[in-house]
């Protein structure tokens, strides 16, 4: 695909050869409902470069945009112009995993409060484009717009387990590095600017889990050994975000 070889050419970034690249796809009718399994999903995230630096836009971009979108307004399921803190286009989360641009995600490793040893497991939805029905990481998420990835751990945190600061003690950030999963089937080239942070349940918080956005049907309280061995001999019963964390977590 000749927008990925673009987006890929130019280090994943947006920048005026990757936007011209993704302006041609959308003028020639790129048949992005086929392609790419989150089409039409209204998230928009910033595109940001290896260091995590957020990548602003040129004046020409943003000239082409305003003029393309007073055109042709479905071009917003593609981009979205933002003033904070800089003049940026964000890109749709379909459009970042289809063609390879790089965007901010946090990630969590949850341990239980009264069992040394022992962490979380998330159960995906059976439903989710992804993995689905595998056990990943309790609680995970992508950076969406101009929010800095501290208040987007807590704000993911909310969104899938209703739980907050007040559930967590001894939280730590992990790491802060790159993932890239491209997909053999082709519908996803997925660059992440990971956040990997890791705290410590509460007494109590674990009964007060609920599944508030559907993107979890359950979590399971595992051993750290026994999940190790599942992920070493079960890779494919395990998501793409728990295999590439675990090593920040046991190394």
């Amino acid at each position: 695909m000749a927008l990925r070889r673009t987006v890929r050419a130019a280090g994943h970034a947006l920048t005026e050869e990757a936007y011209a690249a993704a302006r041609q796809a959308f003028e020639q009718g790129l048949d992005a409902a086929s392609l790419a399994p989150e089409y039409g999903r209204r998230e928009y995230l910033r595109n940001v470069a290896a260091d995590g630096a957020p990548i602003p836009a040129t004046a020409a971009m943003l000239e082409d945009y305003r003029r393309t979108i007073g055109q042709r307004p479905e071009f917003g399921l593609w981009f979205q112009e933002t003033q904070a803190p800089r003049p940026a286009l964000l890109a749709a989360r379909w459009l970042c995993h289809l063609a390879g641009l790089r965007h901010a995600t946090v990630q969590w490793f949850l341990d239980d409060a009264a069992r040394e040893g022992y962490t979380l497991a998330q159960v995906r939805g059976v439903d989710r484009p992804q993995a689905p029905g595998c056990f990943d990481l309790p609680a995970a998420g992508h950076v969406v717009g101009a929010t800095p990835p501290e208040e987007a751990r807590w704000l993911e945190l909310r969104e899938e387990l209703g739980l907050g600061p007040p559930d967590l003690a001894d939280v730590e950030l992990l790491v802060r590095g790159e993932y890239i999963d491209p997909r053999d089937d082709g519908t996803i080239y997925d660059v992440e600017d990971c956040h990997v942070y890791r705290g410590r349940l509460h007494e109590g918080a674990l009964s007060r889990i609920r599944f508030v956005d559907g993107e979890a049907a359950a979590v399971a309280l595992f051993a750290v050994p026994a999940l190790a061995a599942l992920i070493e001999r079960f890779p494919e019963r395990v998501g793409p975000g728990l295999r590439a964390a675990w090593r920040y977590y046991a190394p």
